[in-house]
């Protein structure tokens, strides 16, 4: 059986949230993913020449490092993930201008169309990859709406160089078995 690594499952998910709504929302186009320690994805957010600001957003970042808890029964693992969904803003913008371009027609449906994903992502033919319990209503998480991302004082400002609003997530995900 081949192992299963959560930085690859997130691809598959944000693929899936891309094409779906790529097929429904105009204002987005396609959804990129990206993961690695917040340093790292600012370094390669900055450093890409490929990428221009507007070819690489909206943006869902899956930071690492990931601690797996292990032992569970009927679980592989229990994984706390820390994901971001930014896109680029402008500095001028205030709150509801935010809401209106950014957060409404495209944070707020990817976030959304994200949570679907992880509730009904099944690799192979019957593996139903997190436990979710009884559905997306049933995903515990916490959602940070981040308006101009990098404005606090904490760890929480925005590591990289581009004006970005966000979406925080933190969710405790639980990988089921796999017996086959």
């Amino acid at each position: 059986m081949e192992p299963l690594y959560l930085t690859d499952v997130f691809g598959q998910l944000v693929s899936r949230v891309s094409a779906s709504l790529a097929f429904c929302n105009p204002k987005i186009k396609q959804v990129y993913y990206i993961y690695g320690n917040p340093l790292e994805v600012a370094d390669v957010l900055a450093n890409d020449k490929e990428n221009k600001q507007y070819d690489k957003y909206p943006l869902v970042i899956l930071f690492t490092d990931i601690t797996n808890t292990r032992g569970a029964i009927g679980y592989d693992s229990t994984v706390p993930v820390r994901i971001a969904i930014v896109n680029n803003t402008e500095h001028n913008y205030r709150a509801p201008k935010r809401m209106e371009v950014n957060f409404k027609p495209v944070l707020y449906p990817i976030y959304l169309e994200l949570l679907n994903q992880i509730d009904s992502l099944v690799i192979g033919k019957h593996y139903k990859v997190f436990d979710t319990g009884f559905g997306v209503q049933d995903i515990q998480h916490e959602q940070t709406d981040r308006l101009y991302w990098g404005a606090a004082e904490d760890d929480n400002k925005n590591p990289f160089n581009d004006r970005l609003d966000a979406i925080e997530l933190k969710m405790n995900l639980k990988i089921y078995e796999r017996n086959c």
